[in-house]
Parts: C-alpha cells; sequence; structure tokens
C-alpha cells in the first residue's frame, strides 16, 4: 500500500468535522436535521477509520522503527480522543433523552451507533496506540514513576484498587476485571477522570459508583460537573502532586 499520509488526513478531517458537529448539535435544540447529518457523518467517520485500521495493520511493520511515522500516528491519536470525548458528551445527552421522539427519528440510535463505532475501533487501535503512547514523548517509566502513591493519597476517595490498576487504566487505557469503588463525591471523580484525561466511560470501566441509597449508578460528567471545585480542596490539591 505504501504510506500513503492522505489516509490519516482524512480520517483526521473527518474526525475534526464530527466532533465539531457533535458540540454544535449538543449546544442547540434537537432537530432532526441534526441527528440525520450526524448519521451521515457517522458513516463517513466509520468509512475512513476502517482504512486507517487497514493501513496500520498493514504497514507496521515499517512504521515501528520509524520515529516521524510514528508521531505523525500520535498526532492522529490526538483527533481520535477527541472525538471520543465529544461520542461520551452525545451518550450522555442520549441518556438524558431516552423515549424522546423527534420527529420520528429514533435519537437512542444514534447515540448508540456512536458508541457502538468506537468500542469497536477501540480493539482495533488498541495495539498501536498503546505502543505510540510508550514510546512518544516521556518515556512510560517516567509517568509511571509519576504515579506511585497516588491510590494511597486518594484512600478516602477510593477503594479495592492500587497503584498498578491505576496506572494501567491512566497510561493504558487498560481496565481491571474486577472495579474499584469511587467512595468520594460524584463531582470529585470527575475532576480526577478530567485531570488524567480519562473519559466518562473509561472513568465507569474502572470504578463502581453508587447512590445515595448504595444503589449502582453510572457516572456522567455533564450531571456530575466538576465546576465547583476549587484548585484549594483536597482532591485538587492531591491531584495536583500526580501530573502524566
Amino acid at each position: 500500500m505504501g504510506f500513503d499520509r492522505n489516509i490519516l488526513y482524512s480520517a483526521a478531517d473527518a474526525l475534526n468535522r464530527t466532533t465539531a458537529a457533535i458540540g454544535s448539535f449538543l449546544d442547540s435544540e434537537a432537530a432532526v436535521s441534526g441527528l440525520e447529518y450526524l448519521e451521515e457523518l457517522r458513516q463517513d467517520t466509520k468509512d475512513k477509520l476502517q482504512k486507517v485500521s487497514l493501513f496500520l495493520n498493514d504497514e507496521w511493520e515499517r512504521i515501528e522503527g520509524n520515529k516521524a511515522r510514528l508521531h505523525e500516528i500520535y498526532l492522529f491519536m490526538d483527533y481520535y480522543e477527541k472525538f471520543k470525548e465529544s461520542v461520551v458528551k452525545l451518550d450522555n445527552w442520549r441518556i438524558d433523552h431516552i423515549g424522546a421522539d423527534i420527529s420520528d427519528f429514533d435519537c437512542a440510535d444514534v447515540g448508540m451507533d456512536y458508541i457502538m463505532l468506537i468500542g469497536d475501533f477501540d480493539k482495533r487501535f488498541s495495539f498501536v496506540f498503546n505502543y505510540i503512547s510508550n514510546t512518544i514523548g516521556s518515556s512510560a517509566e517516567i509517568k509511571r514513576r509519576n504515579l506511585i502513591g497516588l491510590a494511597s493519597r486518594l484512600s478516602r476517595y477510593i477503594f479495592g484498587i492500587d497503584d498498578v490498576v491505576l496506572t494501567k487504566a491512566i497510561l493504558q487505557k487498560e481496565f481491571p476485571a474486577l472495579k474499584g469503588t469511587w467512595t468520594g463525591r460524584k463531582n470529585e471523580a470527575t475532576y480526577f477522570g478530567k485531570h488524567f484525561r480519562l473519559t466518562c466511560e473509561d472513568m465507569n470501566n474502572l470504578f463502581f459508583f453508587r447512590d445515595k441509597v448504595n444503589k449502582l449508578i453510572k457516572l456522567h460528567y455533564s450531571r456530575n460537573d466538576d465546576d465547583k471545585i476549587m484548585v484549594s480542596d483536597e482532591i485538587a490539591v492531591i491531584l495536583s502532586e500526580f501530573r502524566i
């Protein structure tokens, strides 16, 4: 196939356009035209991500040892992560509007289709993205050292996981079979997730969350926003000691 940069650039452009469209949709009143446009973009984005996946598989032996090519994929990863963040916001909107009927267009379908899309490509890209995350920029070992002691410092907020589990989740997006429990407030969990650039989905894969009557629930960044947390609050002070 050869190293065709247009595959990466075209996919990055599609991700950027879709991320912007989701943001515009969420900032305005929901309308069927907006949902239909998001569905059109989803199919185009899926097609382009499929080409990137095949491209990486076919060209990996030539890419692996070339720092310039690795860096280009590293830049593409940033577009993909921003796209994922927007999809999580869209999914939160979907949950808030379950059962809503927008001109006979099922709003739940679009949100779920996007969630399934990133679930599929997270798996496809996991090997390459993990490899690049551990080789580009600061070394993985330095990053791991920077997280030593995190579980102990957060003992008032988390239960059932240690530094090893937290490090794998934060740096490699590898989540445990047995999740930990978040014992702090939900807005503090949102602050934690955003601090380490974890999506809301990542947080729900890492922790169990319970409501006031001890019922299992999902964390939602939009519902449990961290706007009122100050830099002087304990959770903020603790996390300021741990940066990647």
